[in-house]
């Protein structure tokens, strides 16, 4: 995909689009590739459109994932919160979810407790007009708190 887009000279959105779908595909079975080309979707579409544009705010959940999954939480941060604007206008509940939920996680580490909880609940509720079913949201819910590494209680 990603290569006749290169090859019909595209350097636009479908190039970017081309970077997100190859990323989708290989996730499982090559993480590396699929995190470079999340960078290379997510930089395609905010040259393109900013960062407040939903088609960049798909790709800055995937990179704020990968964030989080590398214990970056303020960069993790720095993508979600530059997202949020644009999936509350494109009233993306899915996406929101993701964003909230996400954000939730980050705020729960840096010992944010309450605010933690707030956001998960925001999501919840976005993930019920976005998702709808129960057992979908609980489950994306356990997937988004195992991005997180988990730090040792034990001082090593």
């Amino acid at each position: 995909m990603v290569r006749l887009a290169r090859d019909a000279g595209y350097n636009d959105h479908r190039l970017a689009f081309s970077y997100y779908a190859r990323a989708q595909v290989m996730i499982k079975d090559d993480p590396r590739l699929a995190a470079a080309d999340f960078s290379q979707a997510y930089i395609g579409f905010k040259t393109l459109f900013g960062v407040q544009d939903i088609h960049t705010a798909h790709a800055a959940v995937q990179m704020a994932s990968l964030a989080l999954s590398a214990g970056k939480l303020q960069t993790a941060l720095e993508y979600i919160n530059a997202s949020i604007p644009a999936a509350q206008k494109a009233q993306n509940g899915s996406l929101l979810f993701g964003l909230l939920a996400m954000k939730a996680e980050v705020f729960e580490a840096l010992g944010q407790v309450s605010d933690a909880k707030a956001l998960r609940r925001e999501a919840i509720s976005w993930g019920r007009y976005g998702i709808a079913s129960q057992s979908e949201i609980s489950r994306r819910l356990g997937q988004v708190a195992a991005l997180l590494p988990k730090l040792s209680t034990k001082g090593f």
